[in-house]
């Protein structure tokens, strides 16, 4: 899975932190006489406790050491200053702005309408039962929080629609950081709000990432990076080529990730309820409602691989 020359450092570590972590393993539990009592680890600090700007520095340069050793200071110091936009905050855009925090991202800003749901906790990066109901965007703002206290992160919970991209494709609010994004993560599942992002970054000049569907696959040998315009057995990629040739966006300038698998699974059906009552049940109007089964490993794959690619772009 090579990705192509013309990708950056943060792509690089976009795709490192997506590829590695993922290749999840069912194990059966098998039955244990009980055993004995062990003695308990010394419990540890919540939080640590508040330091000088010295300290932080320290705590800071520890914490990212090992990526700092991969990269060097210099590539590293671009990753830190990098601003990177993630606009869908699901299965797949959770993951790629956690570990792309935890790859030292100083600054995202993470955009998405929607709330956690009980459904998606099988496949979102850090949401849990305690979440749901909450707003996507704030949720994964504060645990990035909990994991990097200095990153500055801006969490909008609007939908992307081309009236305001003007907006939220705009720089950081915070001026020490780079004035235009380094990237923009396109992490949504809705054809026509992709085709809009992907047509305003295209118009501004700005590097764009998308990802097609992960749903109903499977085969992790099988995700790639590369163009828009080369991606194979992808109903998604096919859809957006076509509305983005209407808009005269030319597909092969756009980097995707996507499966070349055969999708296992086909889209559930409706049931009774939906089929009386559609406007009920679609998060906006116009949104789709049937939905297609998800393997929850396979989205968090997708986007690792694309934090790696975009890490080595960026550094």
């Amino acid at each position: 899975m090579k990705a192509p020359s013309s990708l950056t450092f943060v792509q690089a570590a976009a795709v490192f932190s997506l590829g590695v972590a993922t290749a999840a393993v069912g194990q059966y539990l098998l039955t244990q006489q009980p055993s004995k009592p062990q003695r308990q680890a010394q419990a540890l600090p919540i939080a640590a406790p508040s330091s000088s700007p010295v300290e932080v520095d320290a705590l800071s340069a520890e914490q990212f050491s090992r990526i700092c050793s991969f990269f060097g200071e210099e590539g590293f110091d671009k990753i830190q200053h990098a601003f990177v936009i993630v606009i869908g905050l699901g299965g797949v855009g959770s993951h790629a702005a956690h570990m792309l925090a935890r790859s030292g991202v100083r600054h995202l800003r993470l955009i998405d309408f929607d709330n956690v749901t009980l459904s998606s906790l099988n496949r979102h990066a850090v949401a849990t039962r305690a979440d749901v109901g909450l707003s996507k965007a704030q949720v994964l703002k504060q645990r990035l929080l909990e994991i990097v206290p200095q990153a500055n992160i801006e969490a909008l919970p609007v939908m992307f629609e081309e009236a305001v991209a003007d907006q939220l494709l705009a720089g950081p609010l915070v001026s020490l950081y780079d004035s235009n994004p380094a990237y923009i993560l396109d992490c949504i599942d809705d054809v026509t709000t992709k085709v809009a992002l992907l047509a305003a970054a295209s118009a501004k000049g700005l590097k764009v990432i998308t990802a097609t569907s992960a749903g109903g696959k499977a085969d992790p040998t099988r995700i790639h990076i590369g163009s828009l315009q080369d991606s194979v057995r992808d109903n998604l990629a096919t859809k957006i080529r076509y509305f983005l040739k209407k808009k005269n966006v030319d597909a092969s300038t756009i980097t995707t990730v996507y499966s070349s698998e055969k999708s296992r699974c086909k889209l559930l059906p409706l049931d009774a309820d939906q089929v009386d009552n559609p406007n009920q049940f679609g998060n906006v109007e116009n949104f789709r409602i049937r939905v297609i089964p998800v393997l929850g490993t396979m989205p968090t794959l997708t986007w690792w691989s694309l934090d790696c690619d975009m890490a080595l772009s960026t550094s």
